[in-house]
C-alpha cells in the first residue's frame, strides 16, 4: 500500500465499504482504533475476516474489527444507513464522486475519504471535484488510491 501512517492524522473509527479480501482491513489496522468493515455476501465476510487474520503476521495484530453482512442492498443504502460518524470512510466501488454527499453526512469534521480502485483516467478529475466541489484537500494519490481530508 502507498498510504502511510504519516498520510493520515489519529483515527478512532473508520468505515471500510468493502474489504478488499481483508488484505486491506489488516494493513487499516495499523492506523484505526476501530474498524467497521461492511460487505454483502456471508461467506465473502468469511473469506475476507480470514485474510484479514492471516495478514496480522505482516502488519500486527488486527483489533476492533467489526464485521457486517448488509445482503444486497446498495452502496448508498449501506452510507444512509451507517450508525455513526467516522474518522475515515475507505469506498471501493465505480462513480463514487455520486457518493461523497451521503459520506459527508457519516464522517466527522476533518475526516477522511479513501477511495481505492479508481480508474488511473478519473483520478485528476476526481482531486478537482474533491477539492472545489466538496472542500477537501488531497493528502496521498498513488496510481488508483486517493487520500483526501475534509477541511
Amino acid at each position: 500500500r502507498a498510504i502511510t501512517t504519516q498520510s493520515l492524522d489519529h483515527i478512532d473509527w473508520l468505515c471500510e465499504i468493502g474489504s478488499d479480501m481483508g488484505r486491506s482491513t489488516a494493513w487499516m489496522s495499523n492506523i484505526a482504533q476501530n474498524i467497521d468493515v461492511y460487505e454483502q455476501d456471508t461467506r465473502y465476510i468469511d473469506i475476507c475476516r480470514g485474510q484479514c487474520y492471516r495478514h496480522q503476521l505482516k502488519y500486527g495484530p488486527i483489533r476492533n474489527v467489526n464485521w457486517y453482512e448488509v445482503e444486497d442492498i446498495s452502496i448508498s443504502e449501506v452510507i444512509d444507513t451507517l450508525p455513526k460518524k467516522y474518522d475515515a470512510i475507505k469506498l471501493s466501488a465505480y462513480n463514487i464522486i455520486q457518493y461523497v454527499p451521503s459520506m459527508l453526512n457519516k464522517l466527522n469534521d476533518g475526516g477522511y475519504i479513501i477511495f481505492d480502485e479508481v480508474d488511473y483516467s478519473m483520478k485528476q478529475e476526481i482531486i478537482k471535484v474533491l477539492q472545489y466541489r466538496f472542500d477537501f484537500t488531497s493528502k496521498r494519490w498513488d496510481s488508483t488510491i486517493i487520500v483526501a481530508k475534509h477541511k
